[in-house]
């Protein structure tokens, strides 16, 4: 497996500041998948040949975006809608092995709940998904989910993604977005996990700050990060056959970081 640091000179985002459960079976597949060096993090750009996947998301008339989740009902599922099926999960490299600073909501783990945002961003929104830790020196640790059960989702009709990210004090600034495609994931068919050529995700380098910010990302502005393999550089990515959406902090870092209202991004 590829597991390469990030460059010093890595891009960070600048952004404004702005003031139904699964079941344990579905986490366990969601789960499965989050080991290795899969996660490693970094940051610059790269498919050709696109293929249409069977399950097709869309935005209704005159809508500005496309909710994957508000994470209102305080569950771990994404909203079961326009065709998709995920549930949260927490993921790591696996090297913390004590009994400080390990990370919550723990790997693995048959259900992940939202946590209480208080006050409530906006007056309105009352939870958020949050994950905190340290002391994972390999790649690092993250949350996210999948868009369909291990199946590739058609997200080619929308125009990019949205969210909300905001950091504990003290807590580590950098988050990276990473959208896993054909490409990257084994799931695809198309790289190969057994040598190192799969997981360069496309994505961005966030700077979270400790108050909420609205994050906006066109399709063409995430790019692979900097440690991809020269045979595995793309010219963009596959919209048309998205496997899952992470939010990732960096190795030996102590983070502490929620997401909220993600949202996929219906075009003008």
């Amino acid at each position: 497996m590829m597991c390469c640091e990030l460059s010093p000179g890595s891009r960070l985002r600048s952004v404004r500041t702005l003031a139904p459960t699964a079941g344990a079976a579905l986490v366990g597949l969601f789960a499965a998948a989050c080991g290795d060096a899969q996660y490693s993090l970094g940051g610059s750009g790269s498919v050709s040949d696109l293929s249409t996947a069977p399950h097709v998301g869309r935005c209704d008339p005159h809508a500005a975006v496309d909710m994957i989740d508000d994470m209102e009902d305080a569950d771990g599922s994404i909203f079961l809608r326009h065709d998709r099926a995920g549930v949260w999960f927490s993921y790591n490299d696996d090297t913390n092995k004590g009994a400080d600073g390990q990370q919550w909501p723990k790997a693995g783990a048959e259900r992940f709940f939202m946590d209480p945002v208080s006050p409530a961003r906006a007056g309105t929104s009352a939870h958020a998904a949050h994950t905190y830790g340290s002391g994972y020196t390999n790649w690092g640790a993250g949350i996210g989910f999948d868009l369909l059960v291990q199946q590739a989702y058609d997200a080619s009709k929308y125009s990019g993604l949205t969210f909300w990210l905001r950091r504990a004090p003290g807590a580590a600034s950098f988050v990276r977005l990473n959208v896993t495609d054909r490409n990257s994931s084994p799931l695809g068919n198309v790289c190969d996990s057994e040598s190192g050529h799969c997981y360069s995700d496309f994505g961005y380098d966030l700077t979270a700050t400790e108050d909420w910010q609205e994050i906006k990302l066109q399709w063409s502005e995430l790019t692979q990060p900097f440690w991809t393999a020269a045979s595995d550089v793309h010219p963009a990515i596959v919209t048309s056959a998205l496997f899952g959406i992470r939010f990732q902090a960096d190795k030996s870092q102590d983070f502490d970081f929620s997401v909220d209202d993600i949202a996929f991004l219906c075009p003008n």
